[in-house]
């Protein structure tokens, strides 16, 4: 049997917190809060329904590499989403009144409650899970949707055939000259390696 091929490419991402935490009764309560009161602005203004969907485009889908590459980091940038409240406004509620037209405001402020992780990612966002954002594509901000830092932009610019694991590519994670995290993807899957193996000096 052929050995898989190494990669070819090493990508770079920041580190996102290994710990999980729940959240505390006074960050759910706040979150409510603020949800109930975006909630009471999307129903008092509503929307045509082109600029309700307006937020979500299936054109901006990562790429299987991106995907790859926000997982190993853990999503470092959700750190803004804990004070932020999952930048969940009146447009984003919006759009999930579109999807339950009869929904009163307590009813869809819930509806986020209801999708919140039994654990989050320590110091950032509420929705934040270990495996990622708890919350489907198009029930998120655009900003959530669309934002990419500096490390995603380099995997965005790179070769469709290395953004699509047409050939295999290597994400690692770094924090404090650490190899935190580190995997190989390829287009049937990632697999995890063992860190040890990899300090820089």
């Amino acid at each position: 049997m052929n050995k898989p091929a190494p990669p070819e490419t090493v990508f770079r991402v920041p580190f996102g917190a290994d710990e999980c935490v729940e959240a505390t009764d006074e960050e759910k309560v706040d979150l409510y809060n603020s949800l109930l009161a975006e909630a009471e602005i999307a129903l008092a203004t509503p929307l045509p329904r082109s600029t309700v969907t307006k937020g979500f485009s299936a054109a901006r889908l990562p790429s299987p590499l991106l995907s790859a590459a926000c997982f190993t980091c853990r999503g470092r940038c959700c750190y803004q989403g804990l004070e932020e409240r999952g930048f969940i406004k009146a447009p984003v509620l919006r759009r999930m009144a579109a999807k339950y037209p009869e929904a009163s405001a307590q009813e869809l402020a819930q509806i986020y409650m209801n999708k919140l992780p039994d654990l989050h990612v320590a110091k950032q966002c509420l929705f934040q899970s270990n495996n990622g954002c708890a919350l489907d594509r198009e029930d998120r901000s655009q900003i959530c949707n669309e934002y990419l830092c500096r490390h995603a932009k380099a995997i965005e610019n790179s070769p469709r055939d290395v953004q699509h694991l047409e050939k295999p590519a290597m994400v690692v994670s770094i924090n404090e000259n650490e190899v935190k995290r580190a995997y190989v993807c390829r287009k049937d899957g990632c697999e995890e390696l063992d860190t040890a193996k990899y300090h820089r000096s």
